[in-house]
């Protein structure tokens, strides 16, 4: 008998994303990070293995968590006429919010990426590309200062991230406190870095004198 459990109906790679996503959380959760591997999320998700040859190995899985997280960051359209740090605030508690609705799945990654050095390098790489992503999403990846604005959305993201951490009642206060003190913050530096990159205007130069008539001469001594 094939190991490989039977397919289901055939998924998007968004839909297979959160299925293997949202069932590595399920088995972390139940039995920690170090339950979770290839043959065991694709028979609790009900996939062959021979559809997950790309997802080999548990970095591959911890990335595909975080692809599924950022995901939910576009589950709806958001509203490009608010404010970018009010785009920022949505956007970031998308992901939180579906951390949470996985709280104890979360819980397990994250210590078994903080226990996993192998996995620290790949970590700092996946949220600068969070970082990226929340910040096309919400229209304001674009301008010189992008690379910069990457690094401060990550640096945000991690200190919400902890604000959730202690937020064990689901109620979201030090993580919303955490991302509005943090974005107004970042507001008030851009418009200041925007302001000293901007053009300045150079001063006119004074009119030419009427055509025959010549510039008044200071008199010497006087």
């Amino acid at each position: 008998m094939s190991p490989n459990p039977v397919s289901g109906p055939d998924l998007t790679g968004a839909e297979l994303t959160e299925r293997l996503a949202t069932t590595a959380l399920r088995l972390a959760a139940s039995g920690g990070w170090a339950a979770v591997d290839l043959p065991a999320v694709a028979a609790a998700a009900v996939t062959p293995l021979s559809e997950l040859q790309g997802v080999a190995g548990t970095p591959r899985l911890a990335a595909l968590i975080d692809r599924w997280l950022d995901a939910t960051v576009a589950s709806a359209a958001l509203d490009l006429t608010a404010s970018p740090r009010e785009r920022l605030f949505e956007a970031l508690m998308r992901r939180l919010e579906a951390m949470e609705d996985h709280r104890a799945g979360v819980l397990a990654w994250r210590e078994g990426l903080a226990r996993d050095p192998s996995l620290w390098a790949q970590a700092a790489h996946s949220r600068m590309a969070t970082a990226r992503w929340v910040l096309a999403c919400t229209g304001l990846d674009g301008g010189v200062v992008r690379e910069a604005q990457a690094i401060v959305v990550a640096g945000i993201l991690l200190r919400a991230e902890r604000g959730w951490v202690q937020d064990s009642d689901g109620s979201f206060t030090r993580t919303m406190a955490s991302l509005d003190r943090d974005l107004r913050e970042a507001e008030r530096r851009m418009q200041q870095i925007e302001g000293w990159l901007r053009p300045r205007a150079r001063p006119e130069p004074p009119a030419a004198a009427p055509a025959g008539q010549e510039e008044p001469t200071a008199v010497a001594g006087a």
